[in-house]
């Protein structure tokens, strides 16, 4: 029961932390459309391009969580998360392209905290276990629509970014 414990609270903060990079960017958009003075329907073009990895990214990564393991695909999802909101900092358009795909390539956190879990959980606790894990995406844009705002206010929506993007690296090396 304790690896149960274990796994449960470390995908669900890996998820939470992975879902809180998707969504700030889109939270800080304002900020950085206004400081970038670029028109903000390009909000549309940079979560399209993360939508269009994830799809790619989800429907080709089982092979890669049963090679490479359930943990080490979330903690590279961590860290891809963390690399593309790191990426989008600078605010230079042409990088941010390459921080929408790095983000999207994070989609493989949930194939493997579900692969994880499935791993640890007896069938009588399965439900009770994903229904738990799957909180985490709410949580992650609770935390995210919470913080992120708070951050850009009292630094700027760069510092948000790479605060985020810090802890995403640190929690994926944590996961080791």
């Amino acid at each position: 029961m304790q690896w149960l414990l274990l796994a449960l609270a470390s995908m669900f903060l890996q998820q939470s932390f992975v879902t809180i990079g998707k969504a700030l960017p889109s939270i800080l958009a304002p900020a950085v459309f206004n400081d970038l003075q670029i028109d903000t329907s390009w909000l549309g073009v940079y979560v399209g391009i993360i939508a269009a990895v994830a799809l790619t990214v989800q429907a080709g990564c089982g092979s890669f969580i049963v090679r490479f393991g359930s943990l080490r695909v979330s903690q590279v999802s961590l860290f891809l998360t963390g690399v593309g909101l790191a990426l989008a900092a600078p605010g230079l358009i042409p990088v941010m392209v390459l921080s929408a795909v790095a983000i999207g390539a994070s989609a493989s956190s949930t194939p493997a905290s579900s692969h994880l879990l499935g791993l640890y959980s007896p069938s009588k606790y399965a439900p009770l276990v994903f229904s738990i894990k799957q909180t985490a995406v709410p949580v992650g844009l609770l935390s995210a629509g919470m913080v992120g705002p708070i951050l850009a206010e009292i630094y700027d929506w760069k510092i948000a970014l790479l605060t985020i993007a810090g802890v995403c690296t640190i929690f994926s090396l944590l996961l080791e």
